[in-house]
């Protein structure tokens, strides 16, 4: 079965990222070799917090428009809709990003041997490559059991003994944002314009904890630095809650993050395939398409070209599936008009509930394809509503 995208170069601009998500922490990963940047969201971050648009004329215009209807001035009744039965004022909130997460690895050399993939029946990317003599492996998800994203970051050397990694964040192009650390080992990245949230960074060894050995995690200006040992795997492990949720959303991404610690990167991930897979193995397309070799471009310009490829067939209908169990699960907000990922401060159409076509075009699969959970913020929303 098609169910993996599979690039030999990185991603050039935001739309060709490959995204992760667990429903409610989004991201969109470009796959840079040396200096990673992974768009980040979350999809309680909009532009401001609880108002009452309800228009408080309109009980008592109701009679009058009624009136106006009957007698078929429809141009009278138009401008009365429109100053006493439309919600106060017409300017809606939009959907905003967490910022971009960067990751740059110290290694020098040329890049050989890329590859950037994403499983999509797993919810799993990674990005392969050598260069100066090292191995890179970086292996990236979002879990829902656990609510964090996590980078698996892997160096393999016979000649260096060490690797550093220089982790920060930025991107958001916005003053009110601020940068410190808790506890000198964990990167916080804050934000009070809109609804306020906090983004928190650590790491962990696979030795276990925030250090082992000559293992080392420190907060310096506004960077997570880390340095291990080359063949062991370091896991960042990044939380974002936001004021819409929590009452302290600084300490609960700080929660989030020392959780993960506790209770251990691999047991998160065994966690997060589980739960992938028991949405994602419920429906299976099989269009007898034959094995093939080539990257994701290369099968979308074959079919460019005039070309069939049913394997193509076969992995788009597969992403879509993808697309709604990473973007919209139980006590998460809706997919909303690009589904949970933006890269703007003021994205096209506010990124908001475009319910006249999107809202319909996200959901439409939910129930045929099986995924009846991933249906449920929805109906959520509109109970809040």
């Amino acid at each position: 079965m098609n169910d993996k995208l599979y690039y030999t170069s990185p991603a050039k601009e935001w739309h060709d990222a490959l995204p992760l998500g667990n429903g409610r922490i989004g991201a969109m990963v470009y796959g840079a070799p040396l200096d990673e940047v992974m768009s980040l969201n979350e999809d309680s971050i909009w532009s401001g917090g609880y108002r009452d648009r309800n228009n408080s004329k309109a009980l008592d215009h109701l009679d009058e428009l009624r009136r106006l209807i009957r007698e078929g001035q429809t141009d009278e009744a138009n401008a009365l809709c429109e100053r006493a039965f439309y919600g106060k004022n017409d300017q809606q909130r939009h959907y905003m990003p967490a910022g971009d997460l960067h990751i740059h690895t110290d290694i020098d050399g040329e890049v050989t041997g890329y590859s950037h993939t994403l499983d999509l029946s797993k919810g799993v990317d990674e990005v392969t490559f050598s260069a100066g003599g090292v191995d890179i492996c970086r292996r990236t998800y979002i879990s829902y059991p656990d609510g964090v994203m996590i980078a698996e970051l892997r160096a393999d050397s016979e000649d260096a003994d060490t690797v550093r990694y220089t982790v920060t964040i930025d991107g958001r192009d916005d003053y009110y944002d601020d940068i410190t650390d808790y506890r000198g080992d964990t990167l916080l990245f804050t934000s009070s314009y809109g609804i306020p949230f906090t983004c928190a960074v650590t790491a962990a060894f696979s030795g276990g904890g925030l250090s082992a050995g000559e293992h080392t995690i420190a907060v310096t200006d506004t960077d997570l630095e880390i340095e291990c040992e080359t063949g062991e795997t370091v896991y960042l492990i990044v939380g974002i809650q936001t004021a819409f949720r929590a009452m302290d959303h600084t300490m609960a991404a700080i929660d989030d993050v020392r959780r993960a610690v506790r209770t251990g990167c691999q047991r998160i991930y065994e966690r997060h395939i589980a739960d992938f897979a028991s949405l994602y193995d419920r429906c299976s397309l099989s269009l007898d398409a034959p094995d093939t070799s080539m990257t994701t471009d290369e099968q979308l310009e074959v079919l460019r070209e005039g070309g069939d490829d049913r394997g193509l067939s076969e992995l788009y209908f597969n992403f879509s599936r993808y697309l709604m169990i990473s973007g919209s699960r139980p006590g998460t907000l809706p997919l909303n008009l690009q589904g949970i990922w933006n890269k703007d401060m003021w994205p096209a159409w506010g990124c908001k509930y475009t319910i006249n076509i999107n809202t319909e075009m996200n959901y439409w699969g939910a129930e045929m394809l099986a995924l009846s959970e991933c249906h449920e913020p929805l109906f959520d929303h509109i109970e809040r509503m």
